[in-house]
């Protein structure tokens, strides 16, 4: 009888292989089916308990079972890597077609060529001699005014303290500096232009001269200014351009803007600006 089980059970593993290879994925059931056969004849040797083994139909229907489930497996791994696919197809398409958007239009007004400063000697609000290659190496913004200003100059110093706070928010490893030029060395004394200017930020510097060289030093970047005529108490107002300008690390004038000022606007243009120079130079 054992025998004869024996040989029942290597008739029902070919009909099973004879099924798995008409099915996709039907060789791994096939396996599977198999191994429960050797593994019930083993215990059939072991035990010589003749009825264990399940009968051929039982088998058969067990491994017509599994092969359906495979299929089924099969078909809904398929379904999703044609999805998958598809939307891969779906998004490299986008990648490929669809437009980048195009950069917000400056504001500030950039140079295509980057214009030579005038070489002035000047003196800082620590009473140190100031020119050009002081504002070399390194980004700085320079604004022109008076200490005695009413609203412009406070303004504008005050954003660009507020500039320097949004750049400083940024991966960007060194600020720029800030460079505050007096056009009324009459009233502005290195260190009354020190208490003023670290007013507004302990890094900012306050820079004065000679008339002489401040008329150099406005004429040669197109900086208007003209002083009133005084009044009884010796008072008297100042007219200027209320520019900022950015100076490139070549000590060149690299870019404007005009009133009015936003924090925001400088730093996201700095940024660009800066970025596009050090592009340009890889």
């Amino acid at each position: 009888m054992q025998r004869a089980e024996h040989q029942r059970g290597g008739l029902i593993q070919g009909i099973v292989r004879a099924m798995a290879e008409m099915q996709p994925g039907g060789l791994k059931t096939a396996r599977r089916v198999t191994n429960k056969i050797n593994d019930r004849q083993q215990a059939l040797g072991m035990f010589c308990h003749p009825g264990s083994l399940p009968s051929p139909e039982r088998l058969c229907a067990d491994a017509s079972l599994g092969i359906m489930a495979d299929m089924t497996h099969t078909k809904h791994l398929l379904r999703l890597l044609s999805i998958m696919l598809l939307a891969g197809v779906v998004g490299a398409a986008a990648v490929f077609f669809w437009p980048e958007p195009e950069p917000a239009e400056m504001v500030g007004t950039v140079f295509p060529e980057p214009r030579t400063l005038p070489d002035v000697s000047l003196t800082n609000h620590s009473g140190a001699d100031w020119g050009v290659s002081d504002l070399r190496d390194g980004w700085s913004f320079v604004f022109f005014g008076f200490t005695h200003c009413p609203d412009v100059c406070p303004m504008t110093l005050a954003t660009l303290a507020g500039t320097l706070s949004r750049i400083e928010q940024t991966e960007t490893k060194a600020l720029p500096e800030v460079v505050f030029v007096s056009v009324d060395p009459g009233r502005d004394s290195p260190a009354q232009l020190a208490t003023y200017v670290q007013h507004f930020h302990d890094d900012f510097i306050g820079v004065t001269g000679e008339r002489e060289a401040i008329d150099t030093f406005t004429r040669g970047l197109g900086i208007a200014y003209s002083l009133g005529e005084p009044d009884d108490n010796g008072d008297y107002a100042v007219d200027h351009s209320a520019a900022i300008l950015l100076i490139n690390p070549d000590g060149r004038l690299q870019a404007l803007w005009q009133p009015p000022h936003g924090r925001d606007v400088l730093a996201d243009e700095f940024l660009r600006i800066k970025n596009a120079y050090e592009g340009a130079r890889i």
